[in-house]
C-alpha cells in the first residue's frame, strides 16, 4: 500500500495544498453471535482500532487495525466450555477522491485477520490467519461549519488462509483446514471539528462468514452491531 501511494503521488501533478497526517483510535461496543451447524452462541464485547491516515490532495493512505488481543467477549458452552477469542486486524487502502469538494472517496487495499480461540472442553486451541482484497467508499457531509456526517462501507469478497486445531497434548499432531471467507461492514458517525482533530460517535455493523474449503466441513457466521466513538488528532500544519 505504500508503495502503491507512493506511486500515485510521483505521477500526479503537484498539489498546492500540504500532506495532512493523522492518528486516530475508534473504541467500540458490540453485541452480535457466533452461528455455525448445530450451535449458536451470542455476546457483548468492547475494543479499539488504531488508526493512521496520510492525506495529499484527492489521495488518502489509510490504515487501521490493532495486534492480537485477548477480547472481553468471554462466552462459555457445554460443547467448547469457557472462550475467550483473542483477535487481531490490520488493513491498508489507498482512497481517491472522486470530487473536487473530497467528500465522496473509493478505496481499495488488503486486510489481515489473526484469531485464536482456547477450546478447554474440546483440549484444543483454533488459531487462524486470513487475508484478502478490500474495497470501499466513503462520503463525508458537512453540517455547518465544524460539523459533518460520515458514512463508510466495505466489503472484502474472499479472503483466504487455513485454521490451525493444536491439542493441548503436544504428542498429538494439530488438525490444519483451508478456509476461505467474506466480510461486510458499514459504519455511520456524525463528526465535529475542533482545529485539526475531529471526534465523532456512531454505529457499526460487520459481517463474516466462513467456510472450509473441503466440503462437508463446518461453516459459520459472526455478526456484531454496536456503538462507536472516534478521535482523531491531526499532526503538523
Amino acid at each position: 500500500m505504500l508503495t502503491l501511494f507512493t506511486i500515485l503521488l510521483t505521477l500526479a501533478p503537484a498539489y498546492a495544498d500540504p500532506p495532512r497526517t493523522s492518528l486516530g483510535v475508534q473504541a467500540l461496543a458490540l453485541s452480535g453471535f457466533h452461528r455455525e451447524p448445530n450451535y449458536d452462541q451470542s455476546g457483548t464485547g468492547i475494543g479499539a482500532l488504531l488508526e493512521v491516515s496520510r492525506r495529499q490532495g484527492p489521495l488518502e493512505l489509510h490504515l487501521e487495525g490493532i495486534p492480537v488481543v485477548t477480547t472481553t467477549a468471554h462466552a462459555s458452552s457445554a460443547e467448547f466450555g469457557a472462550t475467550a477469542p483473542a483477535l487481531g486486524v490490520f488493513t491498508a487502502t489507498v482512497r481517491v477522491a472522486l470530487d473536487r469538494h473530497r467528500r465522496l472517496w473509493v478505496g481499495a487495499g488488503t486486510t489481515v485477520i489473526n484469531q485464536r480461540t482456547p477450546l478447554p472442553n474440546m483440549a484444543r486451541t483454533a488459531e487462524s490467519r486470513l487475508a484478502g482484497g478490500r474495497y470501499e467508499a466513503l462520503v463525508q457531509l458537512p453540517v455547518g461549519a465544524v460539523h459533518f456526517v460520515e458514512l463508510e462501507a466495505g466489503i472484502i469478497p474472499h479472503l483466504s488462509g487455513a485454521d490451525h486445531f493444536l491439542f493441548f497434548d503436544p504428542s498429538i499432531p494439530p488438525i490444519n483446514k483451508d478456509e476461505h471467507a467474506a466480510e461486510t461492514d458499514a459504519a455511520l458517525a456524525y463528526g465535529v471539528r475542533h482545529g485539526r482533530n475531529a471526534y465523532l460517535i456512531g454505529l457499526r455493523s460487520i459481517n463474516f462468514s466462513a467456510d472450509f474449503s473441503r466440503p462437508g466441513d463446518a461453516a459459520d457466521r459472526n455478526v456484531a452491531f454496536g456503538l462507536t466513538f472516534e478521535a482523531r488528532y491531526g499532526l503538523g500544519r
